[in-house]
């Protein structure tokens, strides 16, 4: 009797080194399996990080472009009330050229779901941008065209000493 509890052990043994096996190849294909997904998602990821650091580098040098445009066209509208030298023109309408490319630019860049913050923002700006212009700057270009001197000057702050 025992000699037949012991083949019959003897018998199961395979079978239960094969079910073991057949268990550590599954084990190991399925961690296998979740390395090469956990690698794909990180590459994609990394890939989007990459795309949106360019995209946010692209979006800060056009505002800084944008700023720089209405800087200079501040800088230009100044030198010429100040002067009456139509020399000082130039920046202010080069800066105006620069501001509308560097506007449709962010207009462009802007224009997805992303930014529907960043757009409003951007019309706010460009609003404000527009009445400076129609109420402040081709007001004080045709009041020296026109030699009211010292009114366009008198609106000009003091220069710091």
């Amino acid at each position: 009797m025992m000699l037949s509890t012991i083949n019959a052990l003897r018998r199961r043994q395979p079978g239960l080194i094969a079910q073991l096996r057949r268990r550590l190849v599954f084990c190991v294909s399925v961690l296998i399996f979740c390395l090469l997904l956990s690698l794909s998602i990180g590459i994609y990821v990394s890939f989007n990080q990459q795309q949106i650091g360019e995209q946010k580098v692209l979006l800060h040098d056009n505002v800084n472009m944008l700023e720089q445009a209405m800087v200079d066209q501040e800088t230009g509208l100044r030198g010429y009330i100040t002067t009456n030298n139509a020399t000082f023109l130039a920046p202010l309408n080069d800066g105006r050229v620069r501001y509308n490319s560097s506007l449709q630019l962010l207009k462009n860049e802007t224009s997805g779901s992303d930014f529907l913050s960043t757009a409003s923002e951007l019309s706010r700006v460009d609003n404000r941008a527009t009445i400076w212009v129609n109420t402040f700057a081709n007001v004080q270009i045709a009041n020296i065209q026109s030699a009211y001197f010292s009114l366009s000057r008198s609106l000009l702050p003091p220069s710091p000493v």
